[in-house]
């Protein structure tokens, strides 16, 4: 496991932080994202930061930030995430656990 150490303030988007984003991608943690690709909703299994804080936010291609979601304490189930409005494509989703670690796992809405 690695951290990802970008700087995420909400006033940092466009492409250089996109780019962040994307590169550190294979930065992934102890998480996991299904079905990918999606189509509706997404399901994140968090379960082994049972008792955590979560902070989880989809980014689109271009690193603007398209949904977030705060959860204050895990449970052992896997999150479900609403994609209802979101465009076809390439998505990050970013979860920081107790505002320290954070993992990026990239996946792909496909509306076909």
């Amino acid at each position: 496991n690695r951290a990802v150490s970008n700087d995420t303030s909400e006033s940092n988007s466009g492409p250089a932080q996109s780019r962040d984003l994307f590169n550190n991608a294979g930065l992934t943690g102890q998480f996991t994202i299904f079905p990918n690709p999606a189509k509706e909703k997404i399901f994140l299994n968090l379960s082994a930061y049972e008792g955590s804080k979560a902070e989880i936010m989809i980014y689109n291609k271009l690193g603007q930030l398209m949904l977030s979601r705060t959860i204050g304490s895990l449970s052992g189930k896997a999150i479900q995430l609403d994609l209802a409005g979101l465009a076809g494509g390439i998505y990050l989703a970013k979860v920081t656990i107790n505002d320290r670690e954070q993992m990026v796992k990239e996946f792909v809405i496909n509306l076909k």
